[in-house]
């Protein structure tokens, strides 16, 4: 089970269509967009979309206090949807 969280602060459970792990079309579909991975020191890992910012998507607070609390991005921020999901669901 991953977390999607939207620029609202939604957070709602996905699944991969197979059960198991997330195909790229399926990221893509949730960030909107061509994804980029952050690893995060915990075994999961933030697909954010790649152009958020060249496309002017919204700031996505909760991601960006997500990242920041790992101590990741310390001069930065997420904007756009995201995904958190562990390293077992990636394909």
């Amino acid at each position: 089970m991953a977390t999607y969280i939207n620029t609202s602060g939604l957070e709602l459970d996905v699944f991969p269509n197979n059960g198991e792990k997330f195909t790229l079309k399926e990221l893509q579909k949730l960030v909107d967009g061509y994804i980029e991975r952050i690893a995060m020191p915990n075994g999961q890992a933030m697909y954010i979309n790649e152009e958020g910012k060249l496309n002017d998507l919204p700031w996505n607070s909760k991601a960006t206090t997500i990242l920041k609390l790992h101590g990741l991005i310390p001069n930065d921020y997420i904007v756009g949807d995201v995904v958190i999901l562990s390293n077992e669901e990636e394909d």
